[in-house]
């Protein structure tokens, strides 16, 4: 087993691109910055609430963006740099229009009511999204790409959204 991260020099670059920043990459270009900048490590958007690159599952929405270089390009560019890419995840929300589809999948107030966050549902960690469909899309990014490392974002039980606004805990039917 290859355990790169004991013992290798760690400068890892979180870019946490926005979706319409993979509208043109250029993959080597990207590398190249990074490795310029003294990056040894790349925290890239893989999968979640958007699909970084073209997912086959159902809703697992590919972004809409996805006209540059492809995650695979940008992911080998990366390693011809000798920077490690580690997959950025995050199961905390669902587009709306995945939530349509899937309401069991939301977390709920004590008052009944979803967490609409500009149109990302946050989702329940006991229900099937973050408890089955999650795995479903961790084994399709980590099985078609030759990513070194996977992150969770927001992971566990949360009970504020991204502007630390209060729910509470989630009251689905699950979590009662």
């Amino acid at each position: 087993m290859d355990n790169w991260w004991s013992g290798y020099p760690w400068r890892m670059i979180q870019t946490n691109f926005r979706e319409i920043d993979t509208e043109d990459i250029d993959a080597v270009r990207y590398a190249k910055d990074l490795k310029e900048f003294g990056a040894t490590v790349v925290l890239l958007n893989a999968a979640g609430i958007i699909a970084s690159y073209d997912s086959k599952l159902p809703f697992q929405p590919n972004s809409e963006y996805l006209h540059g270089d492809s995650m695979d390009k940008i992911i080998d560019e990366c390693h011809e740099q000798g920077i490690r890419v580690i997959a950025r995840t995050d199961f905390s929300k669902i587009l709306y229009s995945v939530y349509e589809q899937n309401p069991d999948w939301a977390y709920r107030t004590k008052d009944g009511e979803i967490v609409n966050y500009n149109g990302f549902v946050h989702t329940c960690p006991n229900g099937d999204y973050q408890q089955k469909y999650m795995f479903d899309i961790l084994q399709e990014v980590l099985t078609t790409h030759s990513f070194d490392g996977l992150f969770c974002n927001m992971s566990g039980f949360l009970v504020v959204d991204y502007n630390y606004t209060y729910h509470g805990p989630c009251h689905c039917e699950n979590c009662q």
